[in-house]
């Protein structure tokens, strides 16, 4: 229950952090974060993608045109990923979701795309606090080969704790406006 306390706490200051950004830094930041991603030759060659739906201050990514986009909805505890080209509607917590449930076997996926409130060079991310992320990706790190998990924020996200648990899933890469760690 310490983590939990560490994590609320590193959250909030994370979270109150990002609440002096301007629409336009978060535009920039997003900007810089994107040209990284579009260099990595996985990115290039990917055919399905994962992605997060951005809250308030998030990155705001663009994916090619040439790739399938899928994106998270709530199922029970864990997220299944629909197809976007019927459209979105809001669905829990106000986050966009895909209009068709039809959710794709998230193995046939090559990346995907994961928001974090805070991160860690040892690539853990702390997400919105609910788990959904971490309890979905638990079989995708169990040694089945899988879509990869990367995670994208600003670096101001990033703290030296070590906040990790257990249940806490490894990312392969994080995508920041200066640098990727891996």
């Amino acid at each position: 229950m310490i983590q939990m306390s560490v994590k609320n706490e590193i959250r909030s200051e994370i979270q109150n952090k990002l609440l002096s950004f301007s629409q336009y830094e978060i535009i920039e930041k997003t900007h810089l974060i994107q040209k990284l991603l579009d260099k990595q030759e996985l990115f290039q060659k990917a055919k399905k993608i994962g992605l997060f739906m951005p809250i308030k201050f998030e990155p705001k990514l663009v994916i090619p045109k040439d790739k399938k986009v899928y994106i998270p909805f709530i199922k029970d505890k864990f997220l299944g990923y629909g197809n976007i080209s019927k459209g979105v509607l809001v669905g829990t917590y106000g986050i966009l979701e895909p209009k068709s449930k039809t959710e794709v076997n998230i193995f046939e996926l090559d990346i995907i795309l994961v928001p974090l409130v805070g991160f860690n060079e040892k690539l853990y991310r702390i997400g919105r606090g609910k788990g959904f992320y971490d309890k979905t990706f638990v079989n995708i790190k169990s040694g089945r080969k899988g879509p990869v998990l990367w995670g994208v924020g600003f670096e101001m996200q990033k703290t030296n704790l070590n906040f990790q648990e257990k249940h806490d899933v490894k990312l392969d890469k994080i995508f920041t406006e200066i640098e990727i760690y891996e």
